[in-house]
């Protein structure tokens, strides 16, 4: 079955301006049931984000893998989707710093050979700490386990290729370990213009 690779863009509402992304990869039929599945993310996505944050986009790549030179090469290639997620805000209380974020072992099932994946959940809100220390109350915990839960059912994991013929297949998600509290700095905010600047009456 083709493979595709969708991710989500989403946008810091407070000061300083930036953003983040998050990619996951994934089965479908066509690219037509690919935009279907990416289209679907935001809403559940934004169950356990913080309400200072928004998704604003999200992007779509097919996924292909070609035998050069005896090993195996992963392609994306963009996919156009005609939709907008109409930039839904987080439904979580306010958020810590948007540079704080919890780390996340994600594994693919006990005999995938695949490495498990290190997430960095972010856009969280202030009350998953007390006293310094990583504490997620249940509530919140439970609507990121309904996400994760949602993600593996919908075929969410690792696409990659046998080595020995570059067969494409896809290790599915197993389960999850939160790790500890991490802080990283993010990018810029999405979708800023670019070209000339626009010239007010009276500039030089």
């Amino acid at each position: 079955m083709p493979q595709y690779k969708g991710t989500l863009l989403i946008s810091y509402t407070g000061t300083p301006a930036c953003g983040f992304s998050e990619s996951y990869e994934f089965e479908a039929a066509d690219s037509v049931a690919a935009q279907a599945v990416v289209a679907a993310w935001p809403a559940q996505r934004r169950k356990w984000l913080a309400q200072e944050w928004k998704i604003v986009g999200f992007r779509l790549s097919s996924i292909t893998f070609t035998l050069v030179s005896g090993k195996c090469k992963k392609t994306y290639k963009p996919v156009v989707i005609g939709a907008c997620p109409g930039q839904p805000v987080g439904l979580l209380g306010n958020s810590d710093t948007p540079y704080t974020a919890v780390l996340i072992r994600i594994s693919h099932g006990p005999t995938s050979g695949v490495r498990a994946r290190n997430y960095l959940a972010r856009g969280v809100p202030d009350t998953w700490w007390t006293a310094g220390a990583l504490s997620i109350p249940a509530a919140d915990g439970n609507k990121f386990l309904s996400w994760f839960n949602y993600m593996v059912g919908a075929g969410t994991g690792k696409a990659y290729a046998l080595p020995t013929d570059c067969t494409p297949t896809l290790t599915k998600w197993y389960q999850f370990c939160v790790q500890r509290i991490s802080s990283r700095r993010i990018g810029r905010p999405f979708f800023l213009l670019r070209g000339r600047q626009s010239k007010t009456a009276g500039s030089p």
